[in-house]
C-alpha cells in the first residue's frame, strides 16, 4: 500500500485532511481549531509522504516532524498523523483504539467548558 494523496479542504474555517491510498483507503482527520490558514502547510507535507506505506505511521511522521512539528503549525503535523492512524485501523479492519493499546473503559464522562 502506498499514499498517492493528500488533500486538505477548509469547512467553516476548519481544516479537513484526507490521505488516500493506492488500494482505495482513505484517510481522515480535522483540525481541532478554525485555523484556515494552516491549509498550505498541510499540503506541504505532500511531496514528502506520497510512495511512502500509509500504515508505516513512525516512519512517515519521522520524515515530516523535522520539518516543522511545532507552534503554530504542529496541528498541521497532528492532523497528518491522525489521517494515517485512521488508514491503518481500517486497513486491518479493525478500530484504531485497537492499535493505540487496546479499549480500557466503558464509558467516558463529558463536561462542557468555556
Amino acid at each position: 500500500m502506498k499514499i498517492t494523496d493528500l488533500k486538505c479542504a477548509v469547512v467553516d474555517g476548519y481544516p479537513l485532511v484526507r490521505i488516500d491510498t493506492d488500494e482505495g483507503i482513505s484517510g481522515l482527520a480535522q483540525i481541532e481549531f478554525p485555523k484556515s490558514y494552516l491549509k498550505p502547510h498541510v499540503l506541504f507535507y505532500k511531496r514528502f509522504i506520497v510512495g511512502e506505506d500509509p500504515r508505516n505511521v513512525e516512519r512517515v511522521m519521522l520524515r515530516i516532524r523535522r520539518l516543522g512539528g511545532f507552534k503554530p503549525w504542529g496541528s498541521s503535523v497532528s492532523a497528518v498523523e491522525m489521517a494515517l492512524w485512521d488508514i491503518a485501523g481500517k486497513a486491518m479492519g479493525v478500530p484504531l483504539y485497537r492499535l493505540l493499546g487496546g479499549k480500557v473503559r466503558d464509558k467516558v464522562r463529558v463536561y462542557n467548558t468555556g
